[in-house]
């Protein structure tokens, strides 16, 4: 069963997963990192502070996650989009995109304090 691991302690994530879940068809099992065994996983504490991670037979990251949750809906346009989301030179513009939206979370709505990510300690 596949576990969606994310900051609880970003307003702005939580706010991102619970209209996920609200949002699309299936959603998997969802817990903040903040007081989950990720390392059950293989995770360190390093990599759940940089992005959300979905772990399922594998773990996947970032732009990789959303692209696995997108694959996962019923819908065809949906599974394309996560598809498009991992191949080359697409993946590149995502993992990008992903990565601006880590950066900047604490600039985005339900964003607290805790949103700001700062990458030099989360290394």
């Amino acid at each position: 069963m596949a576990i969606m691991i994310y900051d609880g302690d970003c307003g702005f994530c939580t706010l991102s997963v619970n209209w996920g879940h609200d949002f699309f068809d299936f959603f998997p099992a969802a817990t903040p990192s903040q007081g989950y065994n990720f390392s059950q996983h293989g995770l360190t504490q390093q990599q759940v502070d940089a992005s959300v991670w979905v772990a399922d037979d594998k773990n996947y990251s970032g732009h990789r996650a959303v692209a696995w949750l997108l694959r996962s809906q019923p819908q065809f346009y949906w599974k394309l989009a996560g598809w498009l989301m991992i191949i080359p030179p697409i993946s590149f513009i995502f993992r990008l995109g992903y990565r601006l939206v880590v950066l900047n979370r604490h600039r985005f709505p339900g964003s607290t304090n805790a949103c700001k990510f700062d990458p030099k300690t989360s290394k």
